[in-house]
């Protein structure tokens, strides 16, 4: 531990460690909370406040085997790899240790939640694909799809017409449910890399290594099974892509990573409306860049982004038009009856909760710039989602495009009274102890 190390710990030492007992507290109170309103009848659906599920220990816990070894593992052998593996292959693993403890959280509970929640034709998309035969029904699903919207599954309802394209694809490679649930988890757990890639071009590499400790292994891990899992890598790799438009000193390199960035947030605008918010930490690279210069990127950027929209337009599809009528739908929900005073606030209180108490505490200690570009974008990006009333529930799965981001704070946590290694523990105790006690619909 450097003796600059040592300060900044004894200065915020203290400021961290309110954050993380105003997070657990906060989280006692928000649940108190809920569990009147649904006493006082307030109907919002969430049985287990302030999370969406309801609390059910796990049925067999030698289940739970698995992912205790996982993490006897990763604490045992992960921080000395984060130290001494090049950084390309770093990049390459990084991923691997996060599916490795997303799939054993995930099948814990049974081998069936990998894709129970992607095969719900109440809910989900995946249903709904493998109703269209051919080419021509998607053709048809895009030209139609506001109008038909009423009439699709409810999380249909609430996005684009990119993710029941998607899943009609991976659908068609043949790889059964099962299949479909890995390669769900294994897609958000390649944000890892990318995360990696964004912050050691903003903040250099000393500082992504010292977040690779935490990245990819954050409590929200328990939610890799659902298909905003997907969202996450799409919105990583694009922020990625972006990041290193931004710092090449490559004419060539600034146009074609921005043309990647600009095409991966085009598609999360075709998956998702509420993709803006979630590209915060995109835009806070994007001003960054603009202040830094050179701007050569911007405009292939730009033409990159809207070019899957116009695309979709061409095939009848009005981005416009579907949001309104998403609008619509949404005001009909579930919504209505969710109080926007309780989830303006539980919101938040979930997302501090779901990327764990190693990013609470990095947080407090926060001081170099360069490392505000990433956490902060993300920062801002969940305080636009709630305060628009948009967000109401659910956060800690529609928000995983956030949580990489806001984990890179973990890097300001230094080697003081309480190890790094200590704070690893933290980060997969509570996952661990929330997939041991909650029971979610993904």
């Amino acid at each position: 531990m450097t003796p600059a190390d040592a300060r900044t710990w004894t200065e915020g030492g203290r400021r961290a460690s309110w954050a993380v007992a105003g997070v657990a507290v906060a989280a006692v109170v928000m649940g108190a909370w809920g569990a009147r309103l649904n006493a006082d009848g307030a109907r919002m659906l969430l049985n287990a406040p302030p999370f969406f599920g309801r609390w059910a220990w796990l049925d067999h816990p030698v289940r739970f085997v698995p992912a205790a070894l996982v993490a006897m593992a990763i604490l045992r052998w992960w921080p000395r790899l984060t130290e001494t593996l090049q950084w390309g292959w770093l990049l390459v693993v990084s991923p691997l240790v996060s599916f490795a403890w997303a799939f054993s959280l995930t099948v814990s509970r049974g081998w069936d939640q990998l894709w129970l929640s992607l095969d719900n034709p109440e809910n989900e998309y995946l249903p709904l694909a493998r109703r269209l035969v051919g080419v021509g029904e998607l053709r048809e699903f895009v030209r139609t799809f506001v109008e038909q919207l009423p009439g699709y599954p409810e999380h249909v309802r609430g996005h684009g017409p990119l993710p029941v394209i998607g899943f009609w694809v991976i659908d068609r490679l043949g790889l059964g449910n099962a299949g479909v649930g890995v390669l769900v988890v294994l897609t958000g757990s390649t944000a890892a890399a990318a995360t990696l890639i964004a912050f050691d071009r903003i903040a250099g590499r000393e500082r992504g290594r010292r977040a690779a400790l935490f990245v990819g292994l954050a409590p929200a891990v328990i939610w890799f099974s659902s298909a905003d899992a997907v969202y996450m890598a799409l919105a990583s790799w694009s922020t990625a892509a972006l990041a290193i438009a931004v710092t090449s000193g490559s004419s060539r390199v600034q146009v074609w990573a921005g043309v990647a960035a600009g095409t991966g947030a085009g598609l999360f605008l075709l998956c998702s409306y509420g993709a803006p918010p979630m590209l915060g930490p995109l835009a806070g690279v994007a001003l960054w860049g603009w202040w830094k210069g050179p701007r050569r990127w911007v405009v292939p950027a730009l033409l990159a982004a809207i070019a899957p929209i116009a695309l979709f337009w061409l095939g009848g599809f009005n981005w416009v038009d579907g949001f309104a009528a998403t609008r619509v739908e949404y005001a009909k929900s579930i919504a209505r009856r969710r109080p926007y005073r309780y989830f303006v606030v539980s919101n938040l209180v979930v997302l501090a909760v779901s990327v764990g108490p190693a990013t609470v505490a990095g947080i407090a200690l926060l001081r170099r710039r360069a490392v505000w570009v990433l956490v902060g974008g993300a920062i801002g990006g969940a305080l636009v989602a709630t305060l628009s009333g948009y967000s109401k529930a659910e956060v800690e799965r529609i928000w995983l495009p956030l949580t990489g981001f806001l984990t890179l704070a973990a890097a300001a946590l230094p080697d003081g009274p309480i190890p790094r290694r200590a704070w690893l523990a933290a980060q997969l105790a509570v996952g661990g102890g929330l997939q041991l006690t909650l029971f979610a619909p993904w």
